[in-house]
């Protein structure tokens, strides 16, 4: 009887350390996701202030003729293939919009457009 009684005890005392760490373990994933988020946000923004200045610097305020910039994605980049266009872009039909690597940097640019002056 005492045993019984004692392995019931013992049963649920593991089963709420177990819920216990589950639950800890979740708390500590969501707030590294936070900080991850946080640090990503930061390196982005970052990155786009860091594009925006390389253009300043070459004097450019727009693409090469024919483009206009849309977003600075803050993404590094070497080359116009290291860009991705996000999907959000690709949905819209105002314009053909293409990832473009400027000056280091990816961008969003819709090709062929009159630029405003």
């Amino acid at each position: 009887m005492i045993s019984q009684k004692l392995l019931k005890i013992i049963a649920i005392t593991c089963a709420s350390l177990f819920v216990l760490l589950v639950t800890i373990d979740v708390i500590l994933f969501y707030r590294q996701q936070a900080e991850w988020r946080r640090g990503n946000a930061e390196f982005e923004e970052l990155s786009k202030a860091a594009a925006a200045l390389t253009l300043m610097s070459t004097g450019e305020k727009n693409p090469p003729v024919g483009y206009k910039v849309e977003e600075f994605l803050g993404a590094s980049c070497q080359e116009d293939k290291d860009c991705r266009l996000p999907f959000d872009y690709a949905l819209q039909s105002r314009c053909a919009f293409i990832a473009k690597c400027i000056s280091g940097g990816c961008a969003v640019v819709c090709p062929n457009t009159p630029l405003a002056e």
